[in-house]
């Protein structure tokens, strides 16, 4: 049995001591995607590597969005909402629509965040307000200046769709010895213990990664070749993977000869 406090350090930052989920091939039936319960391998989330950027990039309104682009998730992620105690009752299934909903939902708070660290930078809520948000002046708010107010309430509006996502973790607190740095040793010594969030389900996992981004204000950009958000390894990281650099630089060769060929 794995111990239940795997973990590691990544940047500084402690991965979380997620649950066990179960992951595998898929498949599409009608309007809805089916993990191939035969074939599922069950795996501990304690570092969901690209989870919520792959989640927030199952948007149909997105350039390159392709419905099999589910199938892949879950092959590396699993289900949103059934895990281990789903399998072995039948055909484990959801609704590509609720899967959808859930990617826009989490890309709209990611570009919100994202909005909101440029609003910091710059000491303008403009950024807040070109996507739509506009905040009434409540009593006891004139003390602010308009900037300052709007990125103070577009911050607690932040703050309360995440915690919403996140109302049905659990929290517990893990010996540190029980983690394994990237020595192989304790990462700390008997009597040192973590804080720890656990959530019930993939999508709660996703939004506890995101948080915890957010809580060491990571910053997150948007791939300019296919618009998917990601979190940049270095500073002079364009796109979200070189495959996807090449391909969009290829294509854009390909227009520009096409622009200059004699008509």
């Amino acid at each position: 049995m794995i111990a239940q406090s795997m973990g590691g350090v990544v940047g500084g930052v402690f991965k979380h001591q997620f649950p066990q989920w179960v992951k595998g091939p898929a498949r599409i039936e009608g309007d809805e995607i089916v993990l191939d319960e035969e074939r599922a391998e069950p795996y501990y989330i304690h570092g969901p590597e690209n989870l919520f950027t792959d989640l927030a990039s199952l948007v149909p309104s997105r350039p390159d969005f392709r419905s099999q682009d589910a199938v892949r998730f879950v092959r590396h992620h699993g289900l949103l909402w059934h895990g281990p105690e789903a399998v072995g009752r039948g055909d484990v299934r959801e609704a590509l629509n609720d899967w959808w909903q859930a990617g826009a939902r989490l890309s709209i708070l990611i570009r919100l965040y994202q909005r909101l660290l440029e609003g910091v930078r710059t000491g303008s809520a403009e950024p807040i307000r070109s996507l739509g948000y506009r905040f009434p002046r409540i009593t006891g708010s004139e003390q602010w200046g308009d900037d300052e107010y709007g990125l103070m309430m577009a911050s607690g509006m932040l703050a309360g769709f995440i915690n919403d996502r996140l109302a049905n973790c659990s929290h517990a607190i893990a010996a540190g010895c029980g983690f394994q740095g990237e020595d192989g040793e304790p990462l700390a010594d008997p009597g040192v213990f973590f804080y720890d969030v656990q959530p019930p389900n993939l999508e709660s996992a996703a939004y506890a990664h995101l948080a915890g981004l957010m809580v060491v204000r990571a910053e997150i950009k948007e791939c300019p070749g296919c618009g998917r958000p990601f979190t940049p390894t270095s500073g002079k990281q364009k796109y979200h993977s070189t495959s996807c650099g090449s391909t969009t630089r290829g294509r854009r060769f390909r227009e520009k000869q096409s622009d200059e060929e004699p008509k």
